[in-house]
């Protein structure tokens, strides 16, 4: 629909990635000043293996 209405889908899809990539770096030289190491982050396998556990693999959508 953006598109039809004349909005540059492309530079649109260009400037997201870019952000998303901006911002990855970010986080990335946030978290090389710390001690990197194996046990990066096991502090935070529990809570994600959780989140997975209880929002569900792949249920994205509901039928019925």
């Amino acid at each position: 629909m953006a598109a039809c209405v004349g909005v540059k889908t492309a530079r649109v899809d260009s400037y997201a990635f870019a952000f998303g990539a901006g911002i990855a770096g970010l986080v990335l030289r946030a978290v090389a000043d710390r001690n990197v190491g194996p046990d990066l982050g096991q502090s935070y396998i529990i809570d994600s293996f959780m989140a997975v556990v209880l929002g569900g693999v792949g249920q994205t959508r509901r039928y019925g």
